[in-house]
């Protein structure tokens, strides 16, 4: 086992500080660049929201570009790593819950990052420890029934046509 215990959908334990809660972000899936700080995928202010929006893309360009030129299947090579289970929990989310809920709308996985997405599509697909525990409906509904801030009227989205992700 890689040492990553799930909490929650929006938070993991640090395998090195048991304690300490760390949000997910997408810069902490694939890790930050030097002097990069990393975001919170929720901003509450426009100017928060604007100013979250273009490195969140940017960092899903440069994940774009690495599983473009080096996946052989997976994030880093023949093997599963911690990457590919990080990674996998926020891109699997990203087209029906980020999309809409967080305005994450710049682009999606599905049309917008065909390596991602062909990435993304093999661990559903063929790893069974991916496909057979996403459960979409339970996604969709938690993000829309537990960020009522986000989402007062508690309103549940329908998927677009075809599938979410795959």
């Amino acid at each position: 086992m890689i040492g990553l215990t799930m909490t929650s959908t929006t938070a993991y334990t640090d395998p090195v500080s048991p304690r300490k809660k760390s949000p997910l972000s997408l810069c902490s899936l694939v890790g930050p660049r030097p002097k990069q700080k990393c975001l919170n995928i929720s901003p509450r202010t426009q100017e928060a929201y604007e100013k979250a929006v273009q490195p969140l893309f940017a960092a899903l360009d440069r994940a774009e570009a690495h599983l473009a030129d080096h996946a052989k299947p997976y994030y880093y090579g023949k093997h599963i790593t911690e990457a590919d289970i990080r990674l996998y929990t926020t891109i699997i989310r990203f087209d029906p819950v980020y999309v809409q809920h967080f305005k994450c709308n710049i682009r999606d996985i599905r049309s917008g990052y065909p390596a991602l997405h062909k990435w993304l599509r093999h661990l559903y697909w063929d790893v069974p420890a991916f496909g057979e525990t996403t459960q979409f409906e339970h996604i969709k509904k938690h993000y829309t029934k537990s960020h009522k801030q986000i989402n007062p009227l508690v309103r549940i989205i329908h998927r677009p046509l075809g599938r979410w992700c795959c």
